[in-house]
């Protein structure tokens, strides 16, 4: 069964910080990582105008939520209700999972040594402590 992946794209200032804070990581990071939003079984609309803003919450190995990967990804929390209430409006049995945005900073991360879960911790604290809000635009699909 295909997923339909749906992602938005950082915006230049939002990517541009975000690459300030890992530009000096032991972990080799994804060239442009984009806002994942969710999947549905069904193919998802685009909406070409739209606009979300989110603040960092975890930045910690976590299952990747469309490959089943380890992966090193930044939690989420959207800022307004705009894309949850898009999102949950498509009929249940199609949705693939609940709305969990975050961006998938790494994916297919191995076992990693203590130095770098040093550096992800303090990286988690600088997330905490800026509490920057990253803007995401120009939503696409990619089918899996």
């Amino acid at each position: 069964m295909n997923k339909y992946v749906l992602y938005a794209l950082l915006e230049p200032d939002s990517l541009a910080h975000l690459k300030s804070l890992i530009q000096q990581s032991p972990i080799s990071m994804l060239d442009i990582p984009a806002l994942y939003i969710g999947y549905s079984v069904m193919p998802l609309k685009v909406d070409e105008h739209a606009k979300y803003s989110a603040m960092p919450t975890t930045f910690s190995l976590q299952k990747n939520p469309v490959t089943g990967n380890t992966s090193l990804v930044l939690g989420l929390t959207l800022t307004d209700d705009t894309l949850e209430d898009r999102f949950m409006a498509l009929d249940s049995p199609e949705v693939g999972e609940p709305l969990d945005p975050c961006i998938i900073m790494s994916d297919m991360v191995h076992a990693i040594p203590r130095n770098y879960r040093a550096y992800l911790n303090s990286i988690e604290e600088t997330f905490a402590r800026e509490q920057f809000e990253y803007e995401f635009h120009a939503e696409f699909v990619v089918e899996q």
